[in-house]
């Protein structure tokens, strides 16, 4: 009861985000409208029917089995999927309102950690083609693939635990965050691209030359060594593809981006899509930027350029593979630019009316969610 009392904040907004995820998933099944939901639940049943084998990022699907009794009822796996993934959203949220938990009082926190929940890009392309509102954007919430909503809970508790061990590092730490890491590759392995090329940087900064960076190595070493298998797997064996042919990695910059869309948008569309964090990060890194914003902001730059320069080649050439790693990185730079916005703003360390700005814009980014939603339902297209 005492924890109950202690987080009762916490626990009703995860609640409420649970009952928001759950009906939007409902609805998707209930409507037929065409996600990542419907092709995984088939693959689930192909695995218990015995036409196809567990994929190298398989634990999704084991959970699903589970869950389900290992069922081979279509309706009873995308329930019991949707059921997995809106409580991965609400851990998500209440990991959310957390790292909120001694900056602000319950009503901002909560109000945050809601908009946060819909905040969405303000889609440029969609002036250029109003067909796509999502595709062509750099998203930090994405509504129509299961892995990614599984997957997220797992990369929060990743970078605090990450912070955690670079405060006061130690053996009880390192292996859960050794851990953490592990388990999120069987989900989707697409951030630790992004945490194996700036963590080590930022360790190196934190512990120079010691044994303690050497120990800080351990999720490294593990995720290369999962990664390794993985790719074997998946591009070698082509254990687990929901499609005939091998896939294979090229580096093509743009290759995926101009299949759709022009070149020249890019730049615009990543103006529209980071625009809130975007201003805010002119002022932070002109004050003393915390090592938390340097370090999201290195991992959000490296998810990007893996998505500009890196293709899947093969069946899967057309399906964006390489920009899943933008979706968590994004949501991770968001939470600390807002819970800095929050610090600086008590401390009336920012001009009121700049933080009057960022307010109008983070709503405007939170009203995008809401016309996605919308068009989503209304068009039945994640696009």
């Amino acid at each position: 009861m005492a924890f109950i009392h202690k987080n009762l904040g916490k626990i009703l907004i995860s609640i409420l985000l649970f009952t928001f995820y759950f009906v939007l998933g409902k609805l998707v099944q209930i409507n037929n409208i065409s996600t990542d939901y419907q092709l995984h639940t088939e693959y689930i049943q192909r695995i218990n029917s015995g036409n196809a084998q567990y994929p190298g990022v398989f634990l999704l699907y084991l959970l699903v089995n589970i869950f389900s009794l290992f069922s081979h009822d279509k309706e009873v796996l995308m329930s019991t999927l949707i059921l997995i993934i809106s409580i991965a959203f609400a851990f998500r949220s209440y990991l959310t309102f957390g790292y909120f938990e001694d900056i602000a009082n319950t009503k901002t926190k909560s109000f945050f950690t809601l908009l946060l929940a819909i905040y969405f890009p303000i889609s440029m392309v969609y002036f250029y083609n109003p067909q796509y509102y999502y595709f062509g954007s750099f998203s930090p919430n994405v509504f129509h693939n299961s892995t990614i909503t599984l997957v997220f809970p797992f990369t929060l508790l990743i970078f605090f635990l990450q912070l955690q061990y670079w405060e006061k590092p130690n053996s009880k730490t390192l292996a859960l965050l050794t851990s953490v890491l592990v388990l999120s590759l069987f989900i989707k392995p697409s951030f630790f691209f992004v945490y194996l090329a700036v963590t080590p940087l930022f360790s190196l900064a934190r512990f120079k030359i010691s044994r303690t960076l050497f120990h800080s190595m351990a999720p490294i070493f593990a995720g290369i060594g999962v990664m390794v298998l993985q790719t074997i797997l998946i591009y070698v064996l082509n254990q687990g593809s929901f499609y005939e042919g091998k896939s294979g990695i090229a580096f093509k910059p743009f290759a995926y981006w101009t299949i759709v869309f022009p070149t020249f948008m890019f730049p615009i569309s990543m103006l529209g899509s980071y625009l809130f964090v975007g201003v805010y990060l002119l002022f932070a890194l002109c004050k003393k930027p915390s090592i938390e914003i340097l370090y999201c902001s290195a991992m959000v730059i490296v998810s990007i350029l893996i998505f500009a320069l890196v293709i899947e080649t093969g069946p899967r050439m057309n399906h964006g593979n390489f920009y899943w790693q933008v979706v968590p990185a994004y949501y991770l730079l968001l939470i600390v630019v807002v819970k800095d916005w929050i610090i600086r703003y008590k401390a009336k360390t920012i001009p009121f009316i700049f933080s009057c700005v960022l307010f109008l814009l983070f709503l405007a980014h939170a009203g995008s969610g809401f016309f996605y939603l919308y068009r989503f339902f209304i068009l039945k297209s994640y696009s």
